[in-house]
């Protein structure tokens, strides 16, 4: 089928043929970069995302770091308050009782408390609530380490800890002496300080003292016998750590991410310091309750709109976050929406950009193949189609037809060659019938002559008297006969030279010579 078909259409369908290899060549390309933008977004995306997680591990980092110089640094302090105790004779309890009025620092509840005095070698540690007037052991620690000191004294067997000697100021200015920690909490919980001591362990780390959160240290004070007898107190205030707090403020990330610190509560630690306090506002409270639940060194992403006071549309910002289980720290970093996206959304304008310009490269190839398929069909099919039509012509013996020659390529030659041929057949058919009338003109005349000798012949009147001829003579005998003589004769004075003699005016008698 596909032999019969006509030059143009076969070079239609090779065409046809080039535009499907296009058109798959253009498709697969486009899927190609379609795909590779999304996993350029996704890629983008990542990265993106790695980056917050970054800022989130630094400043998760940085506060383990600080933790851990914390840390020592309280171990250093709790050593140097342990030894100025032992320098004045250590504690002990005296026989002595003293009334108290026990406060809870957490319910504020408060209940008066019959207990024996604390003492540090033969002195008695008082009831001292003024801040001007000093009091042992406590000051002097604060004045050698800058760190804040209690001594505990435990009120019961459950294990309520009471302050009898501080340097810790509650809201009214005084020294906070009479207030407790209970051994558990309102949640009902064991206070994990008050659990620590009684166990004979000493605990470092975050604890609420009085009325905010430090971190602290606290080791059991022992009586001879080796029982708890209440707990000594060294810490700094979490929030007064001016190097951290400076540290993880001036974080920034691109033009909009800034870090913030909150508390497992959902008060702010470290506010950020653009967009002010109400710029998590909507998602503190989901913040500090997923934050706990996020494993060691894990971090989460959370995306909130926040709404602008000036009437301009809300932003959509990106959160990540994690949690910093030591301090009960939420570490975070929020930024706009579309700046995590510009990255990625220049990668997807590029991708859509490469695809719109391959399928203007197709298009364009497309006409150009369609192009060039017409001009290969009107430059290759009608030149041809001509020399067949030529061919044809000539082969049912019509010589007129011509083939117009337009190139010199191969077919131009070919349609050259081709006049040529006919050229010459139509001149050698002409000349044929030139000489074929020239004999037919021929023919024609010498039949006209002989009837015009045969019509003389008839006309002349029959000679009598002569004798016949006898037979066996080998002359013809007739009227046939007497025609020819005179050409034999005329014919003979020719060879032999004679002139031919005159004619005689006179008629001889019938049967004379």
């Amino acid at each position: 089928m596909y032999r019969s078909l006509p030059l143009r259409m076969k070079l239609f369908s090779f065409a046809a043929l080039c535009l499907l290899l296009a058109l798959a060549v253009v498709g697969v390309s486009v899927a190609t970069t379609r795909a590779m933008a999304r996993d350029a977004e996704r890629a983008c995306g990542r990265l993106n995302s790695e980056k917050l997680d970054q800022t989130v591990g630094a400043v998760r980092a940085l506060c383990a770091t600080q933790q851990d110089a914390l840390r020592h640094l309280l171990e250093v302090d709790l050593k140097s308050a342990h030894a100025l105790a032992d320098q004045r004779g250590g504690f002990r309890l005296a026989p002595e009782p003293v009334t108290w009025s026990a406060v809870n620092q957490f319910t504020k509840a408060g209940a008066p408390v019959r207990l024996p005095r604390m003492a540090l070698g033969a002195t008695w540690l008082g009831q001292n609530a003024d801040p001007g007037r000093p009091s042992p052991l406590v000051d002097e620690v604060m004045r050698i380490t800058g760190a804040t000191c209690t001594v505990f004294q435990r009120m019961n067997d459950e294990g309520d800890m009471i302050r009898v000697c501080t340097n810790i100021e509650d809201a009214g200015g005084r020294r906070a002496i009479g207030t407790f920690i209970p051994a558990a909490g309102p949640d009902g919980k064991r206070n994990a300080v008050v659990a620590t001591v009684l166990r004979g362990e000493t605990y470092i780390g975050r604890a609420f003292v009085v009325r905010a959160w430090y971190i602290s240290a606290y080791e059991p004070i022992r009586d001879a016998a080796g029982r708890v007898i209440g707990a000594l107190y060294v810490g700094v205030p979490q929030d007064n750590v001016p190097a951290l707090r400076t540290a993880v403020g001036d974080m920034r990330v691109g033009a909009t991410g800034r870090t913030f610190v909150i508390d497992s509560q959902g008060s702010w630690v470290i506010r950020p310091r653009e967009g002010g306090s109400d710029a998590l506002q909507p998602v503190r409270g989901e913040l500090a309750a997923s934050g706990p639940r996020l494993a060691p060194g894990a971090v989460a992403e959370l995306t909130h709109t926040e709404e602008r006071g000036d009437g301009s549309p809300p932003v959509r910002k990106v959160v990540r976050f994690t949690y910093f289980a030591p301090w009960d720290w939420v570490i975070g970093v929020v930024v706009d929406e579309a700046e995590v996206q510009e990255v990625s959304a220049g990668v997807v304008a590029q991708g859509r950009h490469q695809v719109v310009l391959l399928g203007a490269i197709s298009g364009a190839a497309l006409v150009a193949i369609l192009t060039c398929a017409l001009v290969l069909a009107r430059t290759i099919c009608r030149p041809i189609a001509q020399v067949v039509q030529a061919l044809e012509a000539t082969a049912a013996a019509d010589f007129s037809r011509r083939v117009e020659v337009t190139s010199r390529d191969e077919v131009g030659r070919m349609g050259a060659a081709l006049n040529t041929a006919i050229a010459a057949l139509r001149a050698s058919k002409e000349a044929e019938q030139k000489q074929a009338e020239k004999d037919r003109a021929a023919a024609e005349a010498e039949r006209q002559r002989a009837a015009e000798r045969a019509e003389r012949g008839a006309s002349r009147p029959r000679r009598t008297g002569r004798r016949p001829r006898p037979s066996g003579s080998g002359r013809p005998s007739g009227p046939s006969a007497s025609a020819s003589r005179p050409r034999r004769t005329a014919s003979r004075r020719r060879r032999t030279g004679r002139p031919r003699p005159a004619r005689r005016s006179g008629r001889r008698p019938c049967g004379t010579r």
